[in-house]
């Protein structure tokens, strides 16, 4: 199962990127919004919309949320 911040590629395309969003409808499919790492700095790349069927899990950085612990 894909999950937010996950890195994944659509073998079709061979877009990659990390998941970002992640649509369920209800009696339909489920769809990904994958937003493409940057390759240069300041140019950010337009994320694109996949069937989460789709998608196939990359190697790579983990981009999930890390939380920093307590900051007291």
């Amino acid at each position: 199962m894909i999950s937010l911040g996950d890195k994944v590629t659509d073998p079709y395309t061979e877009f990659s990127g990390v998941v970002t969003q992640i649509n369920l409808r209800l009696g339909g499919s489920t769809t990904v919004l994958v937003q493409p790492v940057m390759v240069d700095y300041g140019v950010l790349l337009p994320a694109m919309w996949f069937e989460a069927e789709a998608l196939k899990p990359t190697k790579g950085e983990d981009f999930r949320f890390k939380p920093l612990g307590s900051l007291a």
